[in-house]
């Protein structure tokens, strides 16, 4: 039974374990990317419910002047749920990616209902 070949796996195994530890190393310096207008918060940060909220609202009136007034946010743990009717799917499909785009959003219901 001839061993090179299996040390050259062994080795080459060796390396590209070390290749891939060196970028996770690396890429938990990079600075985060995020979307105008979005803050950055890191994992040790909690955001209030409370918080996150307030955010949604103020994004869903700049959003959309119209819908927005007739929305119910409601966050609990993160989980937010957003109710109320819009004028078109569009519209309750702009509220959700509105919401989803606010830090802290863990999970996202949209319970909005379509005025025909």
């Amino acid at each position: 039974m001839n061993s090179l070949p299996f040390r050259v796996l062994v080795l080459a195994s060796a390396l590209a374990l070390a290749a891939g530890c060196a970028n996770q190393q690396e890429a938990a310096q990079k600075p985060q990317m995020r979307a105008l207008g979005q803050a950055m918060t890191t994992d040790a940060q909690q955001i209030s419910d409370e918080a996150i909220g307030l955010e949604i609202r103020r994004r869903l009136e700049l959003a959309d002047a119209g819908d927005a007034a007739t929305l119910l946010v409601t966050v609990d743990g993160g989980r937010v749920t957003l109710h109320g009717r819009a004028s078109s799917l569009t519209a309750a499909w702009r509220a959700e990616g509105v919401a989803r785009a606010v830090a802290g959003v863990r999970e996202m219901t949209n319970q909005i209902t379509v005025n025909p």
